[in-house]
């Protein structure tokens, strides 16, 4: 269990330091760039159910 709460902190920093720089190219805040990401991550699942 532990080791696997070592692995989430390394992708949750490394998760916040993309989002982070993607917030600055586009000048947003970070909260908007992750609720597009999850937009786009659900549309994109959606289509896919619907398709096949």
């Amino acid at each position: 269990m532990k080791i696997q709460q070592n692995i989430n902190i390394k992708l949750d920093k490394e998760i916040h330091k993309r989002l982070k720089a993607i917030a600055a190219m586009e000048g947003s805040t970070m909260q908007e760039v992750l609720e597009k990401v999850i937009n786009d991550y659900v549309k994109r699942r959606w289509k896919k159910e619907m398709e096949g």
